[in-house]
């Protein structure tokens, strides 16, 4: 995710202070709660694991666990790191079948149905490398999709979770300060690395790489259709292509396709506005080619008073919520965008129960929408299941340990939609050595970088001594 995204993320949360005053009274939701199935999903970062394109990019063997390791070599544990086993996954490497088993079942667990899985398709140079699912002949295909692959294979097929895919289809700009090999290194800022376009040439190919998912038995379908999520609004001209796929999809066997659009980052956000203040609540309306919308999601920390907007209180619209935010591991520790303060991450001591206050609000307006609609069921978005770089992860941290799966468990207890009744901590059970990537996952430190660990230390320590006095003080 893009500063832009995030920016209009936390403008669009503030709408909505005055939205319309029907509540779900506690006993309202036990009188309703069973006519609607409130299911969780939480977007899933697939390439925890080396591939091809970042090969290419960042040098051999990079994952995104290079760069939270980076940070935490220079500042320590200002940022959240990942809990080693048995109480966490540790930095753990995808490819590996016993990793992705406990995610599954940590998540079904703490109430997460499944997870939304982001998906990638590009058309590029066969000299960046491909990956295994790539067919020969063709300049398109998938990536970053190695241990997806795996679901489809009958002696791994983990995650075990319910799933749908989300077309993660927004080019690769570099941005990034912190990372210094690799090829990007000799890119400038804002240089395209990958563009993302849609020829039509790749459309079959497309669909036919994601129909033997489609059909799995674990794939989220709504009145019989796989979802698919599109993260970003394509152009006009691509509306073709969706009535392909739906055409393609009904010759398969299946009843059609249900597109989740999904809204709340970059561009879409202007017109998201405009088209709620042209024409209501319909969104969909204008939509074109959507059979719903799924909000990307408020962020979590924000005041006691805020509630959904009454424009998004309608058919097939579903809420989203962020855990956290916080990427200076890609960006740099001296961060000069305006809202974000150079000593005052957005990951706060308190933030699990900030998730909790604000889960409240999504999943109550969930279940006031579907029982005022009829709907029986009702998605929720969490993001993120394991974004590390961005901060935004259920997985249990060093920070909050498992906080954030608590706080959703709760939540969900509370509202009586949590159905788990497997044993309790089975995901810390699972056999396997869970192998580990970069130095971090030892506690190794390099000297240059473990001196300036020290330095910044001793500084965030005046720095909290300076905190102390002035609010004695104050």
């Amino acid at each position: 995710m893009t500063f832009p995204m995030f920016a209009a993320l936390l403008a669009n949360a503030n709408v909505g202070k005055h939205h319309e005053a029907a509540r779900l009274e506690n006993a309202d939701v036990g009188k309703h709660h069973s006519a609607v199935a409130l299911k969780v999903f939480a977007t899933y970062w697939p390439q925890w694991h080396a591939t091809p394109l970042n090969d290419y990019w960042f040098g051999k063997g990079y994952t995104d666990w290079d760069l939270l390791c980076l940070y935490k070599k220079a500042h320590g544990d200002e940022m959240m790191n990942p809990l080693p086993p048995p109480k966490g996954l540790g930095w753990y490497d995808l490819n590996d079948k016993s990793v992705r088993r406990r995610q599954a079942l940590l998540a079904k667990e703490y109430g997460v149905h499944g997870f939304a899985y982001y998906h990638y398709w590009f058309a590029r140079n066969e000299s960046w490398g491909r990956p295994k699912s790539w067919k020969d002949g063709e300049a398109w295909g998938a990536d970053m999709d190695d241990t997806l692959m795996k679901l489809l294979d009958e002696d791994d097929g983990e995650p075990n979770i319910p799933f749908y895919f989300v077309w993660a289809n927004e080019a690769f700009v570099w941005k990034w300060k912190t990372w210094k090999e690799g090829r990007v290194s000799r890119l400038g800022s804002n240089r395209m690395q990958v563009p993302q376009t849609y020829p039509k040439v790749s459309w079959r190919s497309h669909f036919d790489y994601l129909l033997p998912f489609f059909k799995h038995p674990n794939y989220h379908k709504i009145d019989g259709m796989p979802v698919f999520g599109v993260y970003m609004e394509t152009p006009p001209e691509i509306d073709a292509m969706y009535t392909l796929f739906r055409t393609w999809a009904k010759e398969e066997g299946l009843p059609g396709l249900f597109i989740l659009q999904y809204v709340g980052h970059s561009a879409q956000d202007k017109q998201y506005a405009q088209r709620t203040k042209d024409e209501g609540i319909d969104i969909l309306r204008n939509t074109r080619y959507a059979n719903g919308v799924q909000d990307f999601g408020y962020h979590s920390g924000f005041g006691a008073r805020r509630d959904c907007s009454p424009m998004t209180h309608q058919r097939n619209w579903s809420y989203g919520l962020m855990t956290s935010f916080d990427c200076r591991s890609r960006y740099g520790h001296d961060m000069d965008w305006p809202w974000f303060h150079r000593k005052a991450p957005l990951v706060e001591p308190d933030a699990p129960s900030d998730f909790e206050r604000g889960l409240n609000m999504v999943v109550n307006q969930s279940l006031v929408d579907a029982v005022r609609l009829g709907e029986k069921e009702k998605m929720v978005l969490v993001v993120s299941f394991n974004e590390w770089t961005e901060q935004a992860t259920l997985e249990p941290s060093n920070k909050h340990g498992l906080g954030f799966l608590e706080a959703l468990r709760s939540t969900l207890k509370h509202y009586r939609q949590y159905r788990h009744s497997g044993p309790r901590h089975a995901w810390m059970q699972v056999a396997g050595e869970t192998p580990q990537l970069t130095t971090c996952a030892g506690g190794g430190f390099d000297g240059q970088l473990g001196n300036r660990f020290i330095f910044d230390s001793v500084g965030r320590i005046f720095d909290s001594v300076g905190r102390l006095v002035r609010a004695y003080f104050s």
